[in-house]
């Protein structure tokens, strides 16, 4: 079905609607009906508070209004968005169904793996259909998700067994539909049915059907050990990218003179299907449903994609934050870029604000460097020392530290070979570009060495407390999750 942009209307009324080519096309806040101040106190309170932001775009009326990358995240970077690859899997899913790929919703789930749950005698298996992948109401017995501590999942991932094999054969717990239960085996199901029915890998399958045509060129996905894309998540995307999915979605399926998707399967996958309390009130088909007209991809770490059609607006988070910092972004989306859409018009320029933005957007990509004092005294007794440390969950075998002329460099041997982490001590990071991770440090009394290790582009950092002895030492690493582990070496110089 091929229809003609300029013909065709959003939820605001607006005839024409505004696409973007190779790179979106930008505005000032004002000029959109959006007030600088506001937005500018928001980026002034993630810098106060230090919040592990890496990135916020702000797209209303098809113009990016705020597109701002926080140290030590740069504009060209791909970034993992973890759990909202389930939001994109359910797309391909609704794509593969408008092809006749998959008969229907309520398809049940067997006719695409008929040999896979030989072990399963349970009558509920031949009741599991699309719908309950969907709407994560499978009735299984994961426990595959953050509310258990991924227990399940890792549990799959011990197994020896075909992970799909895997999880067909898991016992139910209660009827298919019966109850909503976060199951991240639910969305690799997804994935491989997607794989099933087209003969092709969900990327595949993506790159034909929806990266491709939303000029996505730069993907990255995983694949399963049975050669599956990971449909729960892992996938890294460009921000900018990320949002141009999510204006196709506010669009119902339409991109420039394209249909990609369904209207019809769009309207049931973004509106609530089950009752949820968990992240959000309600579930969609593998959407967050915050309220009628606003929903969602969420994932691990801050990774948020929020649409909201009323407004005209999609909003881009990609985020390090730690478990209980999960909601900062909704915080940051209600409290702030809510309140500062005044208008369906354009506002008076504001010539101060937009400046005062700009600049707090420089401030958080490139942060002034502080001025590097003289390595310690004390410290120089340790420059070069190499310790040998105990058993570790990281597989830490050796770290030496090397502290000269206002420089730090840590080399560490994870038993493949030793890398070398250049240590920023003028408050930015220092990128080792082999392993895509920024280090930062200070010192601090009673010889302690302290470090942060921030992936680029990933949702995790730890901090590393390194206490120095005469002969020993001691480190003390605190992961972006919450988990405390203590690792104690000594001196091999």
């Amino acid at each position: 079905m091929i229809l003609i942009s300029c013909g065709f209307k959003n939820d605001t009324g607006r005839d024409t609607i505004i696409w973007p080519s190779e790179k979106w096309h930008s505005s000032s806040p004002e000029t959109q009906g959006v007030n600088s101040e506001v937005l500018a106190a928001m980026l002034e309170h993630i810098q106060q508070q230090e919040f592990n932001i890496d990135s916020i775009q702000i797209i209303r009326n098809g113009n990016i209004i705020l597109d701002s990358y926080i140290h030590p995240y740069r504009e060209s970077d791909l970034h993992i968005i973890h759990s909202c690859t389930k939001s994109i899997t359910s797309l391909l899913i609704g794509i593969a169904i408008d092809q006749g790929l998959i008969e229907s919703l309520d398809q049940p789930v067997l006719d695409f793996f008929p040999e896979k749950a030989a072990n399963n005698k349970d009558e509920k298996l031949t009741k599991l259909t699309i719908r309950h992948l969907l709407t994560m109401s499978t009735g299984l017995h994961s426990r595959d998700s953050y509310m258990y501590r991924w227990e399940g999942l890792n549990a799959m991932k011990d197994s020896e067994e075909k992970w799909s094999e895997y999880i067909l054969n898991l016992p139910f717990d209660v009827d298919p539909g019966s109850r909503f239960d976060y199951s991240n085996m639910a969305s690799y199901l997804l994935s491989s049915i997607i794989t099933e029915s087209s003969g092709m890998m969900a990327i595949d399958f993506g790159n034909k059907y929806l990266f491709g045509p939303l000029g996505i060129i730069d993907i990255l996905w995983p694949l399963s050990p049975e050669g599956n894309n990971i449909g729960w998540g892992e996938i890294k995307i460009h921000p900018h990218d990320l949002g141009r999915i999510g204006w196709m979605v506010l669009n119902k399926g339409i991109w420039k003179d394209q249909r990609i998707i369904s209207e019809d399967y769009l309207n049931q996958a973004t509106s609530a299907q089950v009752k949820a309390d968990t992240l959000a009130e309600f579930y969609g088909f593998q959407w967050w449903v915050k309220k009628p007209g606003l929903f969602m991809a969420l994932g691990y770490g801050g990774q948020y994609l929020i649409i909201n059609p009323e407004k005209n607006l999609v909003v881009v988070f990609t985020s390090a934050l730690k478990d209980k910092d999960f909601f900062t972004p909704m915080h940051l989306y209600s409290s702030f870029i809510l309140k500062a859409i005044e208008s369906d018009t354009a506002l008076k320029k504001n010539k101060s604000s937009f400046d005062r933005l700009e600049s707090l957007k420089m401030e958080l990509l490139s942060p002034v460097e502080k001025i590097i004092s003289n390595i310690p005294k004390e410290f120089q007794t340790f420059n070069g020392h190499k310790y040998k440390l105990n058993e570790n969950p990281y597989n830490l075998k050796t770290i030496q530290y090397n502290f000269k002329n206002k420089q730090a460099t840590l080399f560490m041997d994870f038993g493949n070979g030793i890398e070398t982490y250049p240590v920023g001590l003028d408050g930015r990071y220092l990128i080792n570009e082999t392993e895509e991770v920024g280090v930062r440090g200070h010192w601090s009394p009673e010889l302690k060495f302290e470090t942060i290790f921030k992936g680029q582009g990933e949702a995790w950092w730890f901090d590393m407390k390194s206490v120095f002895y005469d002969e020993s030492l001691h480190i003390v690493l605190r992961s972006s999750n919450g988990d405390f582990t203590t690792i104690e070496g000594n001196s091999i110089k």
